[in-house]
């Protein structure tokens, strides 16, 4: 099973549809697998920016988690999570990248807010020193990254 996890990751690391559709059509829950740092497969699509990738998990059933919600601009999911555990607005990944630094990169400012009304810290910093404010800036998101200064 890790070995067709690996196989997975790379896949979706290179936006190689075919074999990531290929692979879901065998085995769907594959799709809400992780890889060997814990990131989702999901966010692994969205940070690498490809996006039929992404459409195939997602139609494959991903779960998502407070990140990929984050990533996705999905605040309907982000409600159903900060509800059942409202300390995920503060969560962090192992490169200390917050829910609340991805839907700024992403540009999602619905998102933003719920994550900010549930106690994100905009000044955050990951461990690139970088707070949502600049990966805002980064992703041609000014109004966004206002909101967040």
């Amino acid at each position: 099973m890790m070995a067709t996890v690996t196989e997975l990751s790379d896949a979706v690391r290179a936006g190689d549809v075919r074999t990531v559709q290929s692979m879901l059509g065998r085995e769907p829950a594959l799709a809400s697998s992780r890889d060997a740092d814990g990131t989702s497969l999901v966010l692994l699509a969205c940070t690498s920016g490809h996006r039929r990738v992404l459409d195939a998990l997602l139609a494959a059933g991903a779960d998502l988690d407070v990140f990929d919600a984050a990533a996705l601009g999905h605040v309907n999911q982000l409600e159903i999570l900060l509800a059942l555990d409202p300390t995920l607005a503060m969560a962090t990944t192992a490169t200390g990248t917050t829910p609340l630094h991805l839907a700024a990169r992403f540009g999602h400012a619905g998102a933003a807010r719920r994550l900010l009304d549930a106690g994100a810290e905009a000044d955050r910093r990951d461990d690139s020193g970088r707070t949502a404010a600049d990966l805002a800036v980064a992703g041609g998101h000014p109004e966004l990254a206002a909101m967040l200064r």
